[in-house]
């Protein structure tokens, strides 16, 4: 995951699974739910090349201020808000080969495999009421998860010299592991302290394709 520089002119399509999903969402009694997330992130990487092979890792952290608003019209109008801190720790180690395959038109061809990790520390807190009553008000659990993913795949590039530039075509096609997609948290109701459930974030597939294609012009 070495930093590349800044292309001009690049288009790129990726599809990809999200890596996080909205674990503080709330089905009972269908609220409606919306947020927001105040984030800062800081990372490093480096880089080991050995001739046509090299090695990368990086390491970064997150930290979120996250806010959630849920609207309970069971009985009534109540407005639901909590508030709370969260961290994230990630990092990825990727090991590449590339060579160029003359057979095919000077194709580079880029076998790569890496490994990574996010853990995503949620703290217990609470929602309070601003609007009605809270007698719907949740309170949520500590978690903390691990999710390490695992990547093979391959990168295809192949640069076209131009009378007036030169345009480069990339690909990537990819096998994606997430070993841990759980994505459930312990919810109780303040009011009812043994009136405990699990809430289910989106389901997440454990296996996945990656793929990209771009275009660049210089």
């Amino acid at each position: 995951m070495a930093g590349t520089p800044g292309h001009a002119g690049q288009a790129t399509y990726e599809e990809y699974k999200p890596r996080f999903t909205n674990i503080s969402s709330v089905a009972a009694f269908r609220p409606a739910l919306c947020g927001r997330s105040d984030l800062f992130q800081a990372g490093t990487c480096v880089r080991h090349p050995s001739g046509p092979a090299y090695i990368t890792g990086a390491l970064a952290y997150g930290w979120q201020e996250i806010t959630t608003n849920r609207t309970v019209s069971l009985a009534g109008i109540d407005q639901l808000r909590a508030e709370f801190n969260a961290n994230a720790y990630s990092g990825r180690i990727e090991g590449v080969y590339r060579f160029v395959a003359q057979v095919m038109a000077g194709v580079g061809i880029t076998p790569y495999a890496a490994g990574q990790f996010t853990t995503f520390d949620l703290p217990a807190y609470c929602e309070r009421a601003i609007a009605g009553t809270p007698n719907f008000a949740l309170a949520y659990g500590a978690r903390s998860v691990t999710e390490p993913r695992s990547e093979i795949g391959i990168r295809t590039d192949k640069f076209f010299v131009m009378s007036n530039g030169v345009l480069t075509l990339r690909g990537r096609l990819a096998w994606a592991h997430d070993f841990d997609p759980d994505r459930t948290i312990a919810a109780t109701f303040q009011l009812l302290p043994g009136a405990s459930f699990l809430v289910n974030g989106a389901a997440q597939a454990a296996d996945s394709v990656l793929t990209t294609a771009s275009a660049e012009w210089r």
